[in-house]
């Protein structure tokens, strides 16, 4: 199985943000970062037909800005949903970053999960998006376009990266 954690691991390797040497547990400054700077993100998969561009975004903004982001494993002719590993993964972020745009229920049921765990919460959506049940509602970030949705993003994760 392909874990957030090897994803950021991996991810960290490519971009010469941590040594292949210090995979044993060691640590150095460029591991501390993903640590205590791990954002898992909900997002519309399937249904969303800019979701490469957006996982993109969102993997350069977090390299910018020191932080590991990761993505649920997608597979569209798999089995049912894996709410024991959904719950698994958020509970190990120290930020979930949602989504909420194209109003999908799957994101709402991953955002309760996060919720339920008490983490903390980044809420976007694209402009125009209707807003349904979420203890966060009030705090949903619009974005217009892309190059909008980078700044917002951007400028979240550095603010989150001085308080920790």
């Amino acid at each position: 199985a392909f874990s957030r954690s090897s994803q950021c691991q991996q991810y960290f390797l490519q971009f010469g943000l941590l040594e292949p040497s210090r995979l044993d547990g060691t640590s150095d400054n460029r591991m501390n970062a993903p640590s205590n700077r791990r954002a898992s993100v909900i997002m519309p998969m399937h249904s969303d037909p800019l979701r490469e561009r957006k996982m993109e975004l969102l993997r350069k903004v977090g390299t910018q800005a020191g932080w590991c982001v990761s993505f649920p494993e997608y597979n569209p002719q798999g089995p049912a949903f894996d709410s024991a590993r959904a719950r698994e993964d958020l509970a190990s972020a120290s930020l979930v970053i949602a989504d909420l745009s194209y109003e999908r229920p799957s994101c709402y049921f991953e955002l309760g999960f996060a919720e339920a765990l008490g983490k903390q919460i980044y809420a976007v959506a694209e402009s125009g998006t209707e807003i349904h049940q979420t203890g966060h509602r009030n705090a949903i970030v619009f974005y217009r376009d892309f190059q909008e949705l980078e700044s917002l993003l951007l400028h979240a994760l550095l603010t989150l990266s001085q308080e920790r």
